[in-house]
C-alpha cells in the first residue's frame, strides 16, 4: 500500500465538498457602513430630500378621474343589481353622472374583493398544454380538482379558467367602448392558441356547414372530411375535434365566449393573468374618446358572476391614468409623510451632535482585518 492508498483510507475524498472558491466559501468581499452622527444626518437628509418631492409628484395623481359603483355584495350601492345563483343573467343598469372631464382614453375595469385568485390551490390548477392547443389528456391531472364536468373534458380545465368573470358591460348612453387590445401583446401572441384541430370558413349556411368547411379544403383533425358537430355563427363555419367527449371554452361560457374567438378571447386572456390581492380590479374596456363634465354614462349590466358564496363584492369603475398609472393617492400620501419623519430625526440628531457632543472612539479600529 503506497502513501496516497493510505491518506485515502484514512481521509477519504468527500464529494459534497464546496469548491474552495470566494463565492463557494462565503468569503466574497463585503462592505458594512459604519454609522457615525454625522454619517446618519447625512443618510436621512438624502432619504427626505428625495421622499419629500417625489411624493409631491406622485400626489399630482389626485388630478386622476374615478368613478366607482359597487353592484354586487354587502353594502352595495343599489339591489337592482345583486343575483342569489349563478348565471342568473339579471339585467340592470348603472348610471354615472360624470362631473369632471376624464381624458380619454377612460378606462373601464371591474373590481372584485375577497376573491383569492392568489391561492396556492387556485395558481396550480391550470392546463398550461391545453392552453396552447392540445387536446392530448396526458396531463390534465395538473387542473386538479377541476377536470371533468360528469365525463366530458373541460378543455381548459383547472379553477383558474373555469371561474372566468362573465358578467357583460354595454354602453348604452352613446359612447364607444372598445374591448380589444385590454390584454397584454405577448399573451394574446404566445400563450393562448386554439385546440389542434380547430379551422373555421366563411359560411353564409347555417345548415351547411360541413359543405362550407369541405368546399373549401380543410380537413379534420383525423385527416377526413366529417366534421361532425361543425356549427356556424356570424356567417362563419367552425369545427372543434372531439366534441363528444371535450368541453370546450365556448360551451362552458357562452354568454360570453364566441366559439369563434374559444382561449383566444382578450376577456379570458385577462382573466388568466392572476391577481397576486385578494381585492383587485381587470381591465374590461376603454372608451378612447373619454368623457366631458355633464356627460351621462349608462351601462347595461348582465349580472351572471356571483359572489354571495365567497362574501365578495363586485364594482364597475371608470377612470383615466396620469404618467404614474391609476389613481392611487398611498404613494403621494405615504412618501412625503416619510420624508418629513426622517428630516425631522436628521435634524434632532444634528441639534443633539452639536449641543451635546459625544466622544467617539477610534473607527478605524474597526476596519482592521482580524
Amino acid at each position: 500500500m503506497d502513501r496516497s492508498q493510505a491518506a485515502e483510507l484514512i481521509e477519504p475524498e468527500l464529494s459534497n465538498k464546496p469548491a474552495n472558491r470566494p463565492y463557494y466559501q462565503q468569503t466574497l468581499r463585503s462592505w458594512s457602513p459604519l454609522l457615525t452622527p454625522w454619517r446618519a444626518v447625512g443618510g436621512y437628509l438624502l432619504i427626505g430630500l428625495i421622499f419629500v418631492p417625489l411624493g409631491a409628484v406622485l400626489w399630482h395623481d389626485k388630478d386622476v378621474v374615478e368613478l366607482r359603483y359597487q353592484y354586487d355584495g354587502d353594502g352595495s350601492d343599489g339591489d337592482d343589481c345583486k343575483i342569489t345563483t349563478y348565471k342568473e343573467n339579471l339585467d340592470c343598469t348603472i348610471t354615472f353622472d360624470v362631473e369632471k372631464d376624464i381624458p380619454g382614453p377612460a378606462y373601464v375595469y371591474y373590481e372584485l374583493t375577497n376573491f383569492y385568485q392568489n391561492h396556492a390551490t387556485y395558481v396550480a390548477s391550470v392546463g398550461s398544454s391545453q392552453l396552447l392547443g392540445s387536446t392530448s389528456t396526458s396531463d390534465i391531472d395538473d387542473c386538479d380538482p377541476l377536470i371533468y364536468n360528469g365525463t366530458l373534458v373541460l378543455h381548459p380545465c383547472g379553477l383558474i379558467a373555469n371561474t372566468l368573470f362573465n358578467d357583460i358591460f354595454t354602453v348604452s348612453s352613446g359612447q364607444t367602448m372598445e374591448e380589444t387590445d385590454i390584454a397584454w401583446d405577448s399573451d394574446v401572441a404566445d400563450k393562448f392558441v386554439q385546440p389542434d384541430g380547430f379551422v373555421t370558413t366563411a359560411c353564409e349556411d347555417e345548415d351547411g356547414c360541413v359543405a362550407c368547411l369541405t368546399d373549401a379544403g380543410l380537413t379534420d383533425s383525423d385527416g377526413g372530411t366529417t366534421f361532425e358537430g361543425c356549427g356556424v355563427t356570424d356567417s362563419t363555419a367552425y369545427y372543434y375535434p372531439d366534441e363528444d367527449t371535450t368541453q370546450y371554452l365556448y360551451e362552458t361560457f357562452p354568454e360570453v365566449i364566441s366559439p369563434l374567438d374559444g382561449v383566444k378571447n382578450e376577456h379570458f386572456i385577462v382573466w388568466m393573468r392572476v391577481s397576486g390581492l385578494s381585492s383587485f380590479r381587470k381591465l374590461y374596456g376603454r372608451i378612447d374618446d373619454g368623457l366631458n363634465e355633464g356627460d351621462t354614462l349608462s351601462f347595461d349590466v348582465s349580472n351572471n358572476f356571483i359572489v354571495d358564496y365567497y362574501d365578495g363584492t363586485k364594482s364597475i369603475i371608470v377612470s383615466n391614468t396620469n404618467d404614474f398609472g391609476g389613481r392611487n393617492l398611498y404613494w403621494g400620501q405615504s412618501l412625503p409623510s416619510i420624508g418629513g419623519v426622517v428630516l425631522v430625526l436628521a435634524l434632532l440628531i444634528a441639534i443633539k451632535q452639536l449641543v451635546w457632543p459625544r466622544t467617539m472612539g477610534d473607527i478605524s479600529k474597526l476596519l482592521d482585518d482580524p
